[in-house]
């Protein structure tokens, strides 16, 4: 009995449910011997400190939120476990379903690795009921009873939720996104952060958790390449249309009015083929890209495709208005002045130039959420691009001989336009 009192700790004594098994009534009366408190005060010794902690309103909420932020990594992951049986595609905003039904709506497969069209025909009713707990609070789903006397719990969609359908006729779905970032891959670069802001390891997070860059994963991965793209075309199906109402309703973006204006880095022309749609007025316009770009490009009827380099000024037309998007975002900060030094060669005096990237916030604007400051340290595990704020924009416009005139955000989370013009008051040349 003496070896066995040293190896069972007391928080064994609460494991147990059945409390009529031998072993249980084992457990239950060493649990006597060995004194343990209840659990609920065994926190305070002293049931005045206890008294005097729950009276502290400022430590309480403190603690409250951190404890809410510390877990929403549990959100995220049972997000993930209810998408991957495809359950948001049986729930509904109007109707509650019990687990019962749900389970006996979902689509059986064989399918060894669950995906939303494919789910386990097996369900773990037990570990789906938690999980649709933990999503309303949270906001996804909505808990209410049903059945004779309300005695079962049954579920529905909130209107977020409802965003994670993907059925035909509910068009644009976010489904993507819950899968993208919650998948292994991703998720486990997470855990690799630590090392790489600490010098331990300098390679990408993402690098270091799959042992292959990004790149060469998604090249690999088609279900994983398939996500991460949707979440791209979700992304930049905004953006474009975005832009264009807020340069139309800005009185700071240039007038296009009689204009020229050159899209760096405008891939097909997409960018520069909307500005021509939306001002009827523009004098020109040009789209410049690599070479191999361009002479893979199609001709755009009213844009001009132009083979250059952004580093070269002399490849860059003239005009009044350079437009470059999610360009800059992908070079370091020499890189940056540099091509800003190329742009003022090709602008006159009162020339502008207009960068949509996204521009994160300063100082009081972080202290709430914002979804670009999310998205810019999720890129950084990929070792890739680095979105900026508006401070840093000043600082890199000022040693390229420029000023920042304002910047604004559009309705899209991911673009937001920066307008830069000449600084008449200082020279800048060369790199940083």
């Amino acid at each position: 009995m003496r070896i066995l009192s040293t190896m069972i700790t007391p928080s064994h004594a609460f494991t147990c449910c059945d409390t009529t098994s031998p072993a249980s009534t084992f457990r239950r009366n060493l649990t006597l011997k060995l004194k343990v408190p209840p659990l609920r005060s065994s926190m305070f010794e002293d049931q005045s400190a206890a008294q005097d902690h729950a009276q502290d309103p400022m430590v309480s909420s403190a603690e409250h939120e951190m404890m809410k932020l510390a877990q929403s990594h549990f959100v995220a992951q049972s997000l993930r476990a209810v998408l991957l049986v495809g359950l948001f595609d049986v729930l509904s905003c109007e109707e509650p379903l019990t687990i019962d039904e749900m389970i006996s709506r979902l689509p059986s497969s064989s399918a060894d690795t669950p995906t939303p069209t494919a789910p386990r025909a097996k369900i773990n009713r037990d570990g789906l009921h938690r999980c649709l707990r933990l999503l309303c609070t949270a906001g996804v789903t909505k808990e209410t009873g049903k059945g004779v006397e309300d005695v079962e719990d049954a579920y529905s969609l909130t209107e977020m939720g409802s965003t994670l359908q993907t059925s035909p006729e509910k068009g644009s779905s976010m489904a993507s996104f819950a899968w993208h970032w919650t998948e292994p891959s991703l998720w486990q670069s997470w855990a690799a952060l630590p090392e790489y802001i600490s010098g331990i390891d300098e390679r990408p997070p993402f690098d270091q958790a799959n042992l292959v860059s990004a790149s060469e994963y998604y090249s690999s991965s088609p279900e994983s390449r398939r996500h991460r793209n949707d979440v791209a075309r979700w992304a930049s199906g905004k953006e474009l249309s975005s832009m264009m109402d807020s340069w139309q309703q800005s009185e700071t973006l240039p007038d296009l009015n009689d204009k020229v204006i050159c899209d760096i880095g405008g891939g097909y022309g997409e960018a520069a083929i909307a500005i021509r749609r939306t001002f009827g007025n523009v004098k020109k316009a040009f789209c410049l890209d690599l070479p191999a770009v361009i002479n893979d490009a199609s001709h755009v009827e009213g844009v001009e495709l132009i083979a250059g380099d952004m580093f070269d000024s002399s490849t860059i037309p003239e005009c009044d208005v350079i437009l470059t998007k999610h360009v800059l975002c992908d070079f370091d900060d020499d890189d940056v002045v540099t091509a800003l030094v190329s742009f003022k060669e090709a602008l006159p005096d009162d020339g502008r130039v207009v960068i949509a990237d996204a521009v994160l916030p300063n100082d009081e604007e972080l202290n709430e959420w914002s979804p670009t400051v999310s998205f810019d340290v999720c890129l950084s595990l990929t070792g890739r691009r680095a979105e900026r704020s508006k401070r840093e924009w000043s600082r890199l416009a000022k040693m390229a001989g420029f000023v920042v005139i304002d910047s604004f955000s559009t309705s899209a989370v991911t673009v937001d336009l920066l307008v830069l013009g000449l600084n008449h008051g200082h020279m800048a040349s060369g790199r940083a």
